[in-house]
């Protein structure tokens, strides 16, 4: 690895860190805001999601001060899929839309986080030219993109119900 992409490799990191701890400290807030049950949960195990992504992360980011290359051994694994029906709330969330606000915002924040994170990760894949480095950033986005899906579809049904309870049309 010349000293260019190791100092390239140090900075993503250094980066993608900050925002997994960023996302663990949003999850974990929005797990306790939370008056729904399964919201809970499912923040939770978000939280939980990006603590493991940190210390994947702070796992290579070590091994390159040490060694000069990424870890040989840090595993992070495929992602664990949503199931496609699996909401992210209970159906009791849309009981009390008029009053899940900060449900939907926080919701609405944790697509944007993913989206970005997502984003990131693929810049940082198209620039490597070391095989290791683009599939370690492609395995990265994987997982960000796995978790924004499930939250969008969830934000996308969640918004319709509560702009229809609301008789309201957005124009598009």
């Amino acid at each position: 690895m010349t000293t260019d992409v190791h100092a390239e490799l140090k900075d993503a990191l250094v980066r993608a860190i900050q925002a997994e701890r960023d996302g663990f400290a949003f999850y974990t807030m929005a797990a306790r805001a939370t008056r729904d049950e399964q919201g809970k949960e499912t923040f939770e195990r978000m939280a939980q999601d990006e603590a493991d992504h940190a210390t994947f992360l702070e796992s290579h980011y070590k091994a390159i001060l040490e060694t000069g290359a990424l870890h040989p051994t840090a595993v992070l694994g495929a992602p664990k899929p949503f199931p496609e029906a699996f909401p992210i709330f209970s159906p009791r969330i849309r009981e009390r839309l008029h009053d899940a606000q900060m449900e939907l915002s926080a919701l609405s924040i944790a697509v944007e986080l993913e989206l970005k994170s997502r984003q990131f990760y693929r810049e940082q894949a198209a620039k490597a030219t070391d095989h290791q480095v683009k599939s370690f950033f492609e395995e990265l986005a994987a997982w960000e993109g796995e978790h924004y899906g499930a939250l969008s579809r969830d934000l996308d049904s969640l918004k319709e119900d509560q702009w229809n309870a609301a008789r309201f049309t957005p124009l598009y």
